[in-house]
């Protein structure tokens, strides 16, 4: 299984338990809302010099390899349901499970 840096923590003695990039005290979330208000990765990075351009990418193909294992693991589901099978999600557990099939055993979402 490779290895990965730790992209994301959580500490109560950093903004109260609020998910944060890895060495520093901003929110992941920031990330995520500057995106969604279109504003570019680049004016992120200016206006929150501690984060790397390379740590922010990183956190990006995490999230986005993560939804991906995700959308297969849910119309795997579909089909069990689609063929009378009972299923259920957990979801915490679920995660955990893409998690390490991604080979992201540090990184907490």
């Amino acid at each position: 299984m490779k290895t990965k840096q730790k992209l994301i923590t959580s500490d109560r003695e950093i903004l109260g338990g609020i998910p944060v990039f890895a060495g520093t005290r901003v929110p992941v979330k920031m990330l995520f809302d500057y995106l969604e208000h279109d504003h570019p990765l680049d004016e992120i990075l200016d206006d929150f010099p501690t984060v790397q351009r390379e740590h922010a990418l990183a956190v990006l193909k995490y999230k986005n390899d993560q939804l991906t294992a995700l959308n297969r693991e849910i119309a795997i589901g579909l089909e069990q349901a689609n063929r009378g099978d009972c299923i259920v999600f957990d979801f915490d557990e679920l995660m955990k499970e893409v998690d390490e099939e991604l080979g992201y055993t540090n990184a907490k979402p």
